[in-house]
């Protein structure tokens, strides 16, 4: 799936995570009815080639599809189709399963294009992943939208569809937390379900110490705990850095902190090579430096900063870029505003 169509922190993280079959199966095998687990061989998950939802939806959802062989029939699969709504608000479209199943359609379209001389459709399993703001409300069967007073004889005429349903807002963190699931699964459904809400997540660290611990422990720990703090950082409300780095510290231990700041310089180098790649495209000499400039703004906000009029002017009026960068250094270490500026030439 390419990487350029990824335009959202949520998408990001989503495809990140889950595009593991190991963590994808990991998910599937508790969310999925067990008759179903059963009849998968979910050790031959495999992801697929392919984007299904409409372009205008990209923003609001993302789609993995994997396909497994079925237990008992050779060279039989079937394929689980995922679809993560990430909204911030709730949903508005009732028809949502009319949408589901024009995309099932899609797959199977494709099938069919790679697979001419096939003689069946395989099964699609729909999951849908939700994490928005309020519980999903949407009807779960295709049949639904329908008045039953209009269908009398006709209602055979009517497709049958439901699908899987994960409301991470209708979990508890506790439910989350005792699941059977892979360590970097829950976290990753924790940090959907709470991330947005700085106060929440930081309150609650010590409660998942275990889990996160489980999943530093790992071989690829760590990678994977920066990659859930990055997504936190980019959709929490004004996240402190210096908050941030104790309280995970304390939780989690030192070496957490340092990868923190890690993490925070590495963000403010990529906010300075998308400044620089605006001001190429745009043609102008100051372009370059206007992601330099929005990202000091964004981690002295981060650590809960504010600037007075004058270092907001001065801030402003600086188009030397080893200049700005020098601030950016040195707002991700100093202890106050104050340092940041001290013995650099105006």
């Amino acid at each position: 799936m390419s990487q350029d169509r990824i335009q959202t922190p949520h998408d990001r993280l989503v495809k990140q995570v889950f595009s593991d079959p190991h963590n994808a199966a990991s998910q599937l095998q508790s969310l999925l009815p067990s008759s179903v687990v059963q009849a998968l061989n979910l050790s031959t998950l495999s992801l697929q080639a392919g984007e299904f939802i409409d372009k205008q939806l990209r923003t609001k959802e993302s789609d993995l599809l994997f396909a497994a062989q079925l237990k008992g029939q050779q060279n039989r699969q079937a394929f689980v189709y995922i679809l993560w709504e990430h909204l911030s608000s709730h949903p508005k479209d009732r028809f949502f399963p009319l949408r589901l199943l024009t995309y099932m359609g899609r797959i199977w379209e494709q099938f069919i294009k790679q697979h001419p001389k096939a003689k069946h459709l395989p099964v699609i399993i729909p999951v849908v992943i939700y994490h928005g703001a309020r519980r999903w409300q949407v009807c779960r069967n295709f049949a639904s939208l329908f008045d039953p007073k209009t269908l009398g004889d006709m209602s055979h005429y009517v497709p049958d569809l439901t699908y899987e349903l994960e409301d991470l807002q209708a979990t508890q963190e506790h439910e989350l937390r005792e699941r059977a699931v892979l360590a970097h699964v829950k976290a990753t459904l924790w940090f959907l379900k709470s991330a947005r809400s700085d106060k929440q997540l930081l309150q609650h660290l010590q409660e998942w110490q275990k889990v996160l611990q489980t999943l530093l422990e790992s071989p690829t720990g760590m990678d994977a705990f920066m990659t859930l703090m990055r997504y936190y950082m980019s959709v929490a409300q004004h996240p402190k850095l210096e908050e941030v780095q104790t309280q995970v510290a304390q939780v989690l231990g030192p070496q957490t902190q340092e990868g923190v700041m890690t993490l925070a310089e590495r963000l403010i180098q990529e906010g300075i090579a998308k400044g620089k790649a605006e001001g190429i495209a745009k043609g102008k000499a100051e372009g370059i430096t206007e992601g330099a400039i929005r990202a000091l703004c964004t981690l002295f906000d981060a650590r809960g900063w504010k600037l007075t009029k004058a270092q907001h002017r001065r801030i402003q009026a600086c188009h030397d870029l080893s200049t700005l960068e020098q601030w950016l250094r040195k707002a991700a270490v100093v202890p106050s505003l104050r340092d940041v500026f001290r013995d650099v030439s105006k």
